[in-house]
């Protein structure tokens, strides 16, 4: 019984003396949805349920309408618009939080506290595909880029 005992604590021992170590190793997943992302097509579901997008309708002459997500848990939305010869940008300023696939932003608008939601549909490095729900119910879906 002593024998089964010793045994049985040798093995337990070396069991735990030759778990792996990192060796100082941190690993860590790249950030794909902080930056600059730009408003690239815009889109809604027909009626036999597909989504049909249409370039986004940036001012040709002016830099796209974008929106950059910073690390730091704030965003600006751009949009620009040509003013007699000059481009000129209208930014929304806020705080975006990242839950599972739901962005929520939140900005002050008249003092008022606003936020929206969109759901993340598609995500990789050069792209992000997002939907949100319009005043009248339809899903709206937005193609970005970097």
């Amino acid at each position: 019984m002593k024998k089964i005992i010793l045994l049985l604590l040798f093995f337990s021992f070396f069991l735990t003396s030759c778990e792996s170590e990192e060796d100082g190793i941190t690993y860590t997943t790249p950030d794909y949805i902080t930056g600059k992302w730009n408003f690239s097509k815009i889109g809604s579901i027909n009626s036999q349920s597909i989504v049909i997008y249409q370039d986004y309708p940036n001012t040709q002459t002016c830099e796209s309408d974008n929106l950059i997500l910073n690390a730091d848990g704030t965003y600006e939305i751009n949009d620009f618009s040509l003013q007699g010869t000059n481009c000129v940008s209208t930014a929304q300023t806020g705080n975006f939080i990242l839950f599972n696939k739901d962005i929520t932003v939140s900005y002050t608008e008249n003092n008022i506290l606003v936020t929206k939601s969109y759901t993340v549909i598609s995500l990789t490095y050069q792209e992000m595909i997002i939907v949100t729900t319009n005043a009248s119910g339809q899903s709206i879906f937005y193609k970005l880029i970097r």
